[in-house]
């Protein structure tokens, strides 16, 4: 059986400080881009002063990417165990975190991965999927020509686009009806699957 995520928040381990500037900071960032959010503005609406701000980062770019760092920090471990799951034909649902975990994170996902442009998450969790993918099946990519690299963007491109529809849409649909999906897709094409609905 393949091991679940634990269900920890990625920002669990944020000082209260640190918390108000991330909150902060996420209510801005969901409204607009980071090129129009000001420390002053994150200052301001965290009830902190500017000094405050500097004490734990460097800059907004600085915030944005110590946060980013820390979803994809988990967002790595989900990646293994997925992979894993998929290539010894388990559930996949069960190297999934529970839905508890998205729940708890979903206001933080959804500005993370589905807004448009915004932050670099969704390309990280691409390139730690294609980087599972390459360990666990042993493929070596010789060059931009190698047809292995186009497959693996292909199923990683994929999962995470679906992954982010499943957030995006309030994880509407059961997370066993979606990995299951998943996997079947995985294992046996987008053909296959829609032929046998019909």
């Amino acid at each position: 059986m393949i091991k679940r995520i634990e269900t920890i928040s990625p920002l669990e381990s944020t000082s209260v400080i640190e918390g108000k500037i991330i909150n902060a900071f996420m209510e801005l960032y969901s409204k607009k881009p980071i090129e129009k959010i000001s420390i002053k503005k994150i200052t301001d609406l965290a009830g902190l002063n500017r000094g405050t701000f500097y004490l734990h980062y460097q800059d907004i770019y600085d915030l944005l990417a110590q946060i980013e760092s820390k979803y994809h920090t988990i967002s790595k471990s989900i990646a293994t165990y997925s992979v894993d799951a998929l290539f010894n034909n388990s559930d996949l649902e069960d190297a999934l975190p529970n839905k508890e975990f998205y729940k708890a994170n979903l206001k933080y996902y959804k500005i993370l991965l589905c807004t448009d442009n915004k932050s670099n998450l969704p390309q990280l969790i691409k390139t730690e999927l294609k980087e599972a993918f390459r360990k666990k099946y042993s493929i070596s990519c010789k060059d931009k020509t190698d047809l292995n690299e186009y497959a693996l963007e292909f199923i990683t491109s994929a999962q995470v686009a679906t992954i982010i529809h499943w957030i995006k849409n309030d994880m509407i649909v059961p997370l066993k009806d979606l990995s299951n999906l998943m996997q079947n897709l995985a294992a046996n094409g987008v053909i296959k699957y829609l032929e046998d609905q019909y």
